[in-house]
């Protein structure tokens, strides 16, 4: 974890610790380009797309709440690997949470963009792609 979720929540000493972590992990590495990657990434797409968002700490019994109630719609995550990723169920305790797929999701909408963005089929008006010069010449 890069500790952005933690950062977000304002966990700063959780983040910053898993931040280190990170840089001595990648020490002898030469080259690694992330830039808005994961989550932010995501927020300003959605934000861009004109979905409301709102980020904030959400406890379990919220999303336990909002289930029962039917409120709960759609769950995602998002990350480096997996860009945006629909989430099929919750469980917690006995309690299994199943979530719906649903069509036209913004898990799928936010996906689409982002990784259109990356494959350069998209254009990318926020600066989060550069061509990378190759150490190795091309013959």
């Amino acid at each position: 974890c890069c500790g952005a979720l933690h950062h977000h929540a304002g966990e700063s000493n959780n983040s910053t610790s898993m931040q280190i972590q990170n840089i001595q992990a990648f020490q002898l590495v030469d080259t690694i380009i992330v830039n808005s990657a994961g989550c932010d990434s995501v927020v300003t797409l959605a934000k861009d797309s004109g979905i409301q968002v709102e980020q904030r700490r959400v406890s379990v019994s919220e999303v336990v709440e909002a289930y029962k109630s039917g409120e709960l719609k759609e769950v995602f995550g998002t990350g480096t690997a997996v860009t945006v990723i629909p989430i099929d169920s919750i469980t917690f305790r006995d309690n299994k949470m199943s979530i719906s797929t649903i069509e036209n999701s913004y898990a799928m909408l936010l996906k689409q963009k982002l990784q259109g963005i990356q494959k350069r089929k998209i254009e990318d008006i926020y600066g989060w792609t550069v061509k990378a010069p190759s150490k190795t010449p091309v013959s």
